[in-house]
């Protein structure tokens, strides 16, 4: 594939061939890193009111790239962020009430579900810490603020 080929001499020429003998240099190979993440919570982004008030202007498939990036980057953050969002009804975390974590879920009632999702989210949240620098400048890290004990 010439598009490849191209890449792969571009990645060449960004190492050095001083550092290699011929043979070395030859047999170095461009690779790429692939992460396999879930896209469910990204799903529910990219169709939710949220994702409208973020991005108004965005196509639904482009906020949910931009949520599985963020889902990426900080799981925690997507899924307090979800949190922070009520329902008609006033209920927060009504979005996490459509991200399947057990095939029993649903026998719960959601009132119950809810409160165990707060509080394991308050758990981990103690837990790992937040950035409150970075929670006070990108919105989409408020909802960890949320969980801070």
């Amino acid at each position: 594939d010439d598009e490849f080929e191209a890449r792969q001499e571009e990645f060449r020429q960004l190492i050095p061939r001083g550092q290699f003998n011929d043979d070395e240099y030859d047999r170095l190979e461009w690779t790429c890193n692939v992460d396999l993440v879930d896209d469910s919570v990204s799903q529910l982004f990219g169709r939710s009111v949220r994702g409208k008030k973020e991005f108004p202007e965005l196509e639904t498939n482009l906020k949910i790239a931009i949520s599985i990036a963020r889902y990426a980057k900080n799981p925690l953050a997507e899924l307090t962020y979800s949190w922070c969002v009520a329902s008609d009804t006033g209920n927060f975390g009504a979005e996490l009430l459509y991200i399947n974590v057990h095939p029993m879920q649903q026998l719960l009632p959601s009132y119950m579900l809810l409160r165990q999702y707060e509080r394991i989210l308050c758990e981990v949240v103690s837990e790992v810490g937040v950035d409150v620098n970075a929670a006070c400048k990108y919105d989409h890290l408020h909802g960890l603020l949320t969980f801070v004990p």
